[in-house]
């Protein structure tokens, strides 16, 4: 096949221009140094088309690069040195006063009870029918010919296992984020729940670099959170995590289902670390939110679930996206400047949820 002289020319030209424009790029890349070289360089988040998030992310760094030069670490965030068996971890403790809602266990028990569909093969239809001919309550179909012996299994399993029993009995094809569910979860004592966060170095494989719990105690909530203050303490701080987990019978996340938890359990993985005792009941706040405010809201993201719901706004919020970026600065720099707010952030993540669940209780 024969090419036109004058387009061959230019796709040569072309051609030339690209490849001058790719020399002179790598040639201006600066040396990375080991820690990017590992766990990725800026230069994945660099782009010649700042958007305005990124904009002020890196301005409110380089502010706090210059407010925090020379301040040692402990002088900020007044922690404390944990040691284990696996080293050593720093561990920051905060408490916020809130009120959350203490549920009438009764009262929460009657209402699940009312479900009828919680039974096996009972839909919306057969549920209408049978309320109609006098079977208003799991209790009364006990005495039903067809759905009898799955009624008693249920009040069974509630009475001896109590949320856990009625979770277990949930048939498979019942929508996870119903708020029968989430009725069943007001049947917990607030102390049964742990609220956990974590900020990471990237995508799976990468370490977690921040590890955030909370807990809610007489119109407290206390944060307990786990932060690197190098690569290195990992380990001791995934040890020191799972510890507190275990000590509790409900986990509470956002997203949690599809990132924080399948990615602590890949960094158990890795270091070969038992993963037994932690709660097996979790709640994932995000889908109860998509199901009550979905049709309300822009989105059911955490931060606009804050704002528009709970009328807060942060100030000098690091994007989740940057979080590497920043915690890299701080590593290469010694500055604690980075630091500060990932660690606010994913405070304020736990202390949200925390939020947000009692909002769920309200709204159901």
């Amino acid at each position: 096949m024969k090419i036109n002289l004058n387009l061959k020319d230019k796709i040569s030209g072309i051609a030339q221009a690209f490849k001058k424009k790719s020399e002179d790029t790598t040639a201006s890349k600066p040396v990375v140094d080991s820690v990017e070289s590992t766990y990725g360089s800026n230069q994945v988040f660099r782009s010649p088309f700042f958007d305005e998030e990124r904009q002020r992310a890196l301005e409110l760094q380089s502010k706090l690069l210059k407010k925090y030069s020379g301040v040692h670490l402990d002088d900020y965030f007044k922690g404390r040195v944990i040691k284990s068996e696996y080293g050593s971890s720093y561990c920051i403790e905060d408490e916020f006063k809130c009120k959350i809602k203490r549920n009438d266990i009764e009262k929460v028990k009657n209402c699940i009870l009312s479900d009828l569909q919680l039974i096996r093969g009972i839909g919306e239809k057969t549920e209408l029918s049978l309320k109609n001919s006098g079977y208003n309550t799991i209790c009364d179909l006990t005495k039903h010919n067809r759905y009898g012996s799955c009624a008693k299994e249920i009040l069974t399993s509630l009475e001896n296992n109590g949320v856990s029993g009625l979770l277990d009995s949930i048939p498979n094809n019942y929508p996870k984020s119903h708020p029968t569910i989430m009725e069943a979860s007001k049947m917990h004592k607030l102390e049964d729940f742990v609220f956990y966060d974590i900020e990471t170095m990237g995508l799976f494989g990468s370490p977690i670099i921040l590890f955030g719990m909370s807990f809610v105690a007489d119109n407290k909530i206390n944060t307990k959170q786990f932060l690197l203050r190098n690569i290195n303490e990992e380990p001791s701080s995934l040890y020191h995590t799972i510890s507190e987990l275990k000590t509790r019978k409900a986990l509470v996340t956002f997203n949690g289902k599809s990132f924080d938890m399948p990615f602590t359990q890949d960094r158990l993985g890795y270091y070969r670390m038992n993963n037994s005792g932690i709660p097996q009941i979790h709640y994932d706040l995000l889908h109860f939110s998509r199901r009550a405010w979905g049709n309300n809201l822009e989105n059911c993201k955490l931060q606009t679930i804050e704002k528009e719901l709970l009328g807060e706004s942060r100030k000098d919020d690091v994007p989740s996206s940057m979080v590497p970026e920043f915690y890299r600065n701080y590593l290469r720099s010694g500055n604690i400047g980075p630091l500060v707010p990932i660690v606010e952030h994913n405070k304020i993540d736990v202390v949200t949820s925390a939020k947000i669940l009692n909002l769920l209780w309200e709204e159901w």
